[in-house]
């Protein structure tokens, strides 16, 4: 059973991993135990993270213990990484690349969100980038999907430029949501969810644009990991992977799953979950097979470089290809 734990969890939970493994060997070695994980997210789980989760389930059918650590940052996930404390991570791939560039040895295992969830929308008669000249525009912080999305889409729209705009950084898509209502910023980009609750009190919120309309090549997350753990434990990455694969793609052809577990993790209205669903499906959020080939990794490579995520192109081989090519063989096999 998945639980969420705190800090001093975390600590107890890396000591008796370490006591554990002076004592009787790698932890794969383990006979009848659950081969216990510690997994991070790079903030708090959302309905993006549904699918991820209802993945998780069947890792532990498949012999797991899963602590599931909500971090404040990728930052974080990737510094509990470096001490050891934590197996996994499901981080930004661009935060995730940025860390490689400065040295930090991450290995890619799996993509987790295809495309970044997040519209663009205005004020009530704010339905364009035309619109936006002169407006309040917040974003969560520089480099995040959040300040990509409006940026490029005033970049792509002619005679407007990013100077026309006030641009404003406002942590978290809840706050954003929260002073667009209060009409102290005109125009952000909000996780669907957020964009379904703003309508709530009436007001016609426009959709100025999404992520999968100007970049369905760039992946958004990932699911990473030390190289040192990916050398001493590939049978538990490809493990993750298969487990990945068979719950996205269950979610993908099964909205009950994903609004099973979406019910049971996430205190948000059905019918708000139901839409959200509808959305992810439409926009391709859910990773499906092939995964990360050398052409998906070019093209996402080529976008992050154009907006100025990093410089350099990341090379393919941060990517676990074994854990890729037996999350493939599972499903074919299942298929058959």
């Amino acid at each position: 059973m998945k639980r969420r734990a705190s800090s001093k969890l975390l600590i107890v939970c890396a000591v008796v991993t370490v006591l554990w493994s002076v004592a009787f060997g790698s932890i794969t070695s383990a006979q009848d135990d659950p081969i216990p994980l510690v997994i991070a997210y790079g903030s708090d789980i959302d309905p993006a993270d549904v699918a991820d989760l209802v993945a998780l389930d069947y890792l532990e059918e498949m012999g797991y213990s899963i602590e599931v650590i909500e971090m404040t940052a990728d930052s974080n996930a990737v510094a509990g990484m470096i001490s050891g404390q934590i197996n996994i991570g499901s981080i930004g791939l661009p935060d995730a690349i940025k860390a490689y560039h400065i040295g930090v040895p991450l290995k890619v295992i799996m993509p987790s969100n295809m495309v970044g969830e997040f519209v663009l929308i205005g004020q009530p008669g704010i339905a364009t980038v035309e619109d936006m000249v002169g407006k309040r525009v917040a974003y969560h912080g520089p480099g995040s999907g959040t300040e990509i999305l409006p940026r490029m889409l005033v970049r792509q729209t002619e005679g407007v430029t990013e100077d026309d705009m006030e641009w404003i950084i406002l942590p978290e898509s809840p706050n954003r949501a929260a002073a667009m209502q209060a009409e102290r910023i005109d125009v952000t980009a909000l996780e669907f969810a957020d964009v379904l609750t703003l309508r709530e009190d009436g007001r016609d919120y426009g959709i100025i644009g999404s992520m999968s309309d100007i970049a369905p090549e760039a992946i958004y997350t990932s699911w990473v990991v030390m190289d040192s753990y990916a050398e001493a434990n590939p049978e538990i990455l490809n493990d993750l992977a298969v487990a990945l694969a068979k719950g996205y793609a269950e979610v993908a052809a099964d909205k009950d799953v994903w609004m099973a577990k979406a019910l049971e993790v996430i205190p948000v209205p059905e019918e708000r979950l139901s839409q959200t669903y509808d959305f992810y499906l439409e926009i391709g959020m859910f990773p499906q097979a092939p995964f990360f080939t050398e052409d998906v990794w070019e093209a996402m490579n080529n976008f992050f470089i154009s907006v100025g995520e990093y410089e350099d192109p990341a090379p393919y081989e941060m990517v676990v290809t074994d854990a890729i090519t037996a999350a493939e063989e599972s499903l074919a096999a299942e298929a058959e």
